[in-house]
């Protein structure tokens, strides 16, 4: 006669069908929670290494407009012109001066003295994006002031550009306009004490979404009253 196994022990020949279920449902659990962690984690290190870029960037172009002002002229064929300009809800600044910083990239080209830099903002296609160019065109003796050039393009990418001059009394403004304020005759100083450039990447639409990099020079000494 063949004896019957114990109850106990056919029942746990197998998984039941609510044992597979409930592992299938912790299998889940732990797979949607290590996704979430890795998913976080490489935001994280695209969001550095997007930082890192635009640091750089704005580094490069910070640096060339200190050393472009460091370098102002204001003697008799001097001058210098902020425009504010907006495009959409962000601010595209333009802004030329004379200098003696002219950047010679040819080694066959002779080195000029005296020149003036135009810093120049355009629309990047369709993206709402800007593109910053630097051009500098001498500025030869007795002869009419020569029209914008193209340039080269010094940064892209960018939400913002604004230029903000300070005066010898602290105040505030968007443009400036040496030549305005020829015209005007009225006291003061022709050139402000401080030149501020502030340059934006990133994303406008969401909450602290841009970085901004900034960069203030002052303007050397000698500045000619009106």
């Amino acid at each position: 006669m063949i004896a019957k196994a114990p109850h106990s022990l056919l029942r746990h020949g197998g998984f039941t069908l609510a044992e597979m279920l409930i592992a299938i449902v912790i299998f889940a659990a732990v797979v949607s929670m290590t996704y979430g962690a890795y998913n976080a984690t490489f935001r994280v290190i695209e969001g550095a290494d997007a930082g890192s870029e635009f640091a750089e960037r704005a580094r490069i172009t910070l640096d060339r407009f200190s050393e472009d002002l460091h370098s102002f002229y204001f003697g008799e064929d001097g001058m210098f012109i902020g425009e504010s300009t907006i495009y959409g809800d962000n601010r595209a600044d333009q802004l030329s001066f004379t200098s003696r910083a002219h950047l010679v990239l040819n080694k066959k080209e002779p080195v000029r003295g005296l020149t003036r830099i135009f810093y120049r903002v355009e629309e990047q296609d369709d993206t709402g994006l800007f593109r910053l160019y630097r051009a500098d065109v001498p500025v030869l003796p007795g002869a009419v002031p020569a029209d914008e050039e193209d340039g080269f393009l010094l940064c892209d990418g960018l939400r913002q550009v604004a230029f903000t001059y300070i005066d010898e009394d602290g105040n505030e403004y968007e443009s400036w306009s040496t030549e305005e304020k020829k015209q005007q005759g009225e006291g003061g100083l022709l050139l402000p004490v401080l030149v501020r450039m502030n340059i934006g990447f990133g994303d406008d639409e969401e909450e602290d979404g841009l970085i901004h990099y900034s960069s203030a020079v002052a303007l050397p000494a000698g500045r000619e009253r009106r």
